[in-house]
């Protein structure tokens, strides 16, 4: 009888085992190569791709920024006159004995602090001696305070006044601002006649502003100390000018100038400002009148533009008619653009704000308003109306009237580098009185507009 034979080869079985651990070997390889593989993407490869796509989408974004143009601003104001004497100045005496003139800034104070720039004029020097401020007419220090307080970046200090006490009330002056607030920049005076540049510079939100003051210019006695003061010279001023322009994105020039309660601005403030236009300047602030003069644009064939506001009047005052309380407060700002075709700068929406001083003894009330705040109560309380009708109606008017100016610019060079005696009359450098026959009175301006309506 045959059996079945159950036995396997040996190495048949030995062949079947291998194939076995073979298969397993591989699924075991492919499952580690797998995983390999996972632990590779998770930790090596796909961060690196995220990491390169993240380069390459910053890379985008910069491109597109870089085709973007970048638009940076700053804003300015700034204001006319300030003078004290009689109760203005009284005003700061406090019952304590304290000197202090906040409240004279007070009802301005948020425009002039949300001004990235603001400017204000000093007509006189400055001193700590409370009885030389009392009877000669210098300023006192603590009225430096107050501007400080209010936000006041710089003060104008050259003025044809700058000299009346001397040139040690300028030592003064200088002294007290950069020792008591060094924020704030002084203009126009110097204490040194070396390493004081007649340009300050401001840089606000990457925009580099150039400011330059100067006054009419002056023939007074110590000469040798001229260098104290910045006055209207062309040499001098061009060279500034030059220095200022390359240097800085915007230069404003603050010129005192002009005639005493007219207006019209004069043939000299037109020739200067022409002078301005041709050097570069983007704005041209101005006082000295006392009252207000017109504002606008003036362009040349150079393609050069600029905004000239000819006087802001008075600001702090206690003068005693409607037109010398009437003041304004020049408005604009400065846009620089940056793109990849280059830098555009301008400036934009010039404009002048009206204000009023209000002082009134009744009420002992003082400081000064704009006048879309000052109301009919306040204007019947003023002490202006001892001698003069005056009323807010009355003070629009005016306003408007002045602003209806039409300023004919001037292409003459006769009156640049002249000079002007103590009663503001023109001379030649030897004090000879020189005429103006070209300058023409608001008053003659108005009789020929309404002779030719």
């Amino acid at each position: 009888m045959r059996k079945n034979n159950n036995n396997i080869p040996l190495n048949y079985k030995e062949k079947s085992s291998s194939r076995i651990s073979l298969l397993c070997s591989v699924i075991v390889l492919a499952v580690l190569v797998l995983l390999f593989y996972e632990i590779d993407y998770a930790t090596i490869r796909r961060p690196a791709i995220e990491a390169g796509e993240a380069a390459q989408k910053a890379q985008e974004e910069k491109e597109t920024a870089a085709r973007e143009p970048v638009v940076t601003t700053a804003s300015i104001v700034a204001v006319g006159n300030t003078s004290f004497s009689g109760s203005v100045i009284n005003s700061g005496i406090t019952e304590s004995g304290d000197w202090n003139y906040d409240h004279l800034f007070a009802n301005v104070r948020q425009k002039i602090e949300s001004a990235d720039l603001a400017f204000v004029g000093q007509e006189s020097t400055m001193t700590t001696d409370h009885e030389t401020a009392m009877y000669d007419e210098v300023t006192p220090a603590e009225v430096g305070t107050a501007m400080a307080n209010a936000g006041f970046d710089a003060v104008a200090a050259s003025t044809n006044h700058v000299t009346d006490n001397g040139y040690d009330y300028i030592q003064e002056t200088v002294n007290f601002w950069q020792n008591n607030h060094p924020e704030v920049k002084i203009l126009g005076v110097h204490d040194t006649r070396s390493g004081d540049s007649r340009i300050q510079t401001f840089v606000v939100n990457d925009i580099t502003i150039a400011v330059l003051n100067y006054s009419y210019g002056m023939i007074r006695e110590g000469g040798q100390q001229s260098y104290r003061i910045d006055t209207l010279s062309t040499a001098a001023v061009a060279e500034d000018l030059q220095t200022a322009r390359e240097n800085s994105d915007f230069v404003i020039v603050l010129p005192h100038w002009g005639s005493e309660l007219e207006s019209m601005p004069t043939e000299y403030e037109k020739e200067w400002a022409a002078f301005f236009l041709k050097y570069g300047v983007d704005v041209v602030i101005g006082s000295h009148p006392y009252v207000l003069q017109p504002y606008g644009r003036l362009s040349d064939d150079s393609g050069n533009e600029m905004a000239v506001f000819y006087s802001l009047g008075n600001f702090i005052t206690s003068r005693q008619s409607l037109s010398q309380v009437l003041g304004g407060m020049a408005e604009f700002t400065l846009e620089k653009t940056v793109s990849e075709s280059g830098t555009t700068l301008r400036v934009v929406s010039p404009r002048l704000e009206p204000l009023v001083m209000h002082y009134s003894d009744s009420t002992e009330s003082y400081g000064s308003y704009l006048l879309s705040d000052y109301t009919s109560d306040l204007a019947n309380a003023h002490s202006i109306q001892d001698s003069s009708e005056f009323s807010v109606e009355q003070l629009k008017e005016e306003f408007e009237k002045i602003m209806s100016i039409n300023v004919t610019p001037s292409e003459k060079t006769v009156y640049m580098d002249l000079f002007f005696d103590t009663a503001g009359s023109m001379t030649d450098q030897y004090g000879n009185p020189v005429e103006d026959t070209e300058s023409v009175t608001a008053s003659d301006y108005f009789q020929q507009a309404g002779q030719s309506s």
